[in-house]
């Protein structure tokens, strides 16, 4: 037995020394490359942007942002659309009806006054030159984006189902050339005066919290700064308690924790792990009922953990029982793995009423093995996310995004293709307070993003709004039929309840419950 443990020691440590050794060399190569021939790169890039803000600029706007080349492999020119890669679409709610003309004219004054604070939703992104820039529409007309549609079903579980339909659809649809990559969706639910709006853009346009910058404030006319969101820090990610001992740690932190991304390449394959050979091109979209956000804050104070750890736990629940049933069905004949990769996007500062991306990101290794017990599991994910707070990643993430996304477009969109996460996670925390568009109330929301850039086959997302909490999934068919999806949604609101009774008797046995 003591010889069986030595040998797996020295195994573990030889392959620890293995991948320390692989991180070094590529970060004292690759990183001192990029930087040098970034230099006439970059002068390239000013002196190409100087030439058609001085002698285009009635067609040409702004160079993409450098952030967001990560989302624009698409709008390469020899790139052949087989659908749409990184598509948002978000569902709005409103108390009353809306009429049409209404949000028309609001979006005309609001939106497309001179000047404008959002050019971009009268420019598509063009490939000139080596860069992606934003380009006018030759005739914009906004009927061209916003539409009209009318519902079939009448009963209230037809109507949900047929939104979740029909945004599963703008989800997968691809954007029509040469127009900015947006549409927007009137429909209005009479029997019950309701109106909801259905927004679709592309992530390049826009990431989540520019873009409800943009309905909220642009729109609705309602401060942002008043509606008491969590704040996005672009400055504490990576410290630790000590700070003299963050400016000393954080070169060899950061080299130990980058080393490990790169062996993800090795890691165990999921079934989640879906190239574009691999995939079908079309995304599904499952969505759990709206929740008491309440609900799990409850469960989170009497197990004394995190919301995002009760969260995160239900997913790796989730999965866990996914791969069990495709084990079982024989849709996954490899071995099953103890964990997976998932990248937690975490939002930065914005310039405020202006669109963009500026996220960054955090990596985490989400227990999935199966027979693991559920305060087992949240005990993992908790230590997990204790530790991606001190995590180096999302301090240098944004950084190394805006050095390569200045690179030539084509080198840009290549190095930031995903090859190492199958998973990815989103959690907008969405205002608890009132909020208006046109004079109505907004009493929900709802989104979900796609996920068609790189190895990604599984897309969660969290929306928390007014006192509510929604979760979404899209899964690439490859990947996941719709069945599978929906017993994986059932799963994470079964795991959810699971949490909610060991809670509950979690205090009626003195905290001692160790299911």
């Amino acid at each position: 037995m003591f010889h069986k443990r030595l040998l797996q020691t020295i195994r573990f440590l030889v392959q620890e020394a293995e991948i320390l050794f692989q991180g070094l060399c590529f970060m004292a190569i690759i990183p001192p490359l990029v930087v040098l021939s970034s230099i006439p790169i970059l002068i390239y890039r000013w002196l190409l942007s100087l030439f058609t803000k001085y002698f285009c600029s009635s067609s040409f706007g702004e160079l993409v942002n450098s952030t967001t080349n990560v989302y624009t492999s698409e709008f390469l020119p020899w790139h052949t659309p087989k659908g749409a890669r990184c598509t948002i679409v978000v569902t709005l709610k409103l108390d009353g009806i809306l009429p049409f003309q209404r949000i028309y004219n609001l979006m005309k004054t609001k939106w497309f006054c001179k000047p404008s604070n959002y050019p971009e939703f009268q420019q598509y992104i063009e490939f000139f030159m080596g860069f992606f820039f934003w380009k006018w529409e030759k005739d914009f007309k906004l009927e061209n984006h916003l539409k009209i549609y009318r519902l079939k079903a009448t009963s209230e579980e037809g109507v949900d189902e047929e939104l979740r339909n029909f945004a599963e659809h703008q989800l997968n649809k691809p954007f029509i050339p040469k127009l900015s990559p947006w549409e927007g969706f009137v429909i209005h639910e009479k029997s019950v005066d309701k109106t909801y709006l259905i927004f679709r853009y592309h992530h390049g346009l826009a990431d989540g919290f520019s873009s409800m910058n943009a309905f909220i404030e642009g729109l609705g006319g309602t401060s942002f700064s008043s509606l008491a969101l969590p704040s996005p820090k672009n400055t504490e990610y990576g410290l630790t308690k000590n700070r003299f001992f963050t400016f000393f740690s954080f070169p060899f932190r950061l080299w130990i924790e980058f080393s490990h991304v790169l062996a993800l390449t090795r890691a165990s394959e999921t079934p989640w792990h879906v190239p574009d050979e691999k995939k079908a091109w079309k995304q599904l979209y499952e969505r759990t009922k709206p929740m008491p956000i309440q609900h799990i804050k409850e469960i989170k104070n009497r197990l004394g953990v995190t919301f995002t750890g009760v969260i995160l736990s239900c997913f790796s629940a989730a999965i866990s029982k996914s791969v069990v049933a495709k084990k079982e069905t024989g849709l996954w004949r490899k071995p099953a793995p103890d964990s997976i990769p998932i990248l937690t996007i975490l939002p930065l500062k914005h310039e405020p009423n202006k669109l963009g991306n500026n996220l960054t990101g955090a990596v985490l290794q989400l227990p999935i093995k199966i027979g693991m017990k559920p305060m087992e599991r949240l005990e993992n994910v908790e230590k997990l996310l204790e530790n991606a707070k001190k995590s180096t990643l999302p301090a240098i993430y944004n950084f190394v995004m805006k050095i390569i996304g200045s690179h030539f477009a084509p080198v840009a969109t290549y190095l930031t293709n995903n090859r190492y996460f199958p998973v990815g996670f989103t959690n907008f925390p969405g205002p608890a307070v009132k909020v208006e568009l046109g004079g109505k109330t907004i009493v929900s929301a709802d989104f979900t993003v796609g996920g068609q850039v790189g190895i990604a086959g599984l897309n969660f997302m969290v929306i928390s709004f007014r006192g509510s909490i929604r979760i979404a999934v899209a899964a690439e068919k490859a990947a996941m039929s719709r069945e599978e999806l929906k017993e994986l949604v059932k799963a994470i609101t079964d795991e959810l309840e699971e949490f909610n009774r060991i809670s509950r008797k979690n205090i009626v046995s003195g905290g001692n419950n160790n299911d």
